[in-house]
């Protein structure tokens, strides 16, 4: 079982097909993280994570922080924003 609580990197794995998601947990107490769980039963879900960072998605979701920023500084809102 490979468990992780990035969005994005579970967007990856999703759309990518290299693990299946099995579940969600949390969140617990007063933390509002969650846990995607993913069905790993070769290990290589680490490989996946650093294939994520050093590839053309991390790009792709450093520009999207960089432009939500962007939008937030001209409509200050009062929901969460991607970070």
């Amino acid at each position: 079982m490979y468990r992780t609580s990035s969005l994005t990197f579970a967007a990856y794995l999703m759309s990518s097909r290299q693990l299946k998601l099995s579940g969600v947990e949390g969140p617990e107490g007063n933390t509002r993280i969650v846990y995607f769980l993913f069905e790993d039963p070769a290990g290589k879900g680490n490989d996946l994570y650093t294939e994520f960072l050093s590839g053309p998605c991390s790009a792709f979701y450093e520009s999207l922080k960089s432009l939500r920023k962007m939008i937030d500084a001209r409509t200050p809102s009062r929901y969460s924003t991607i970070r």
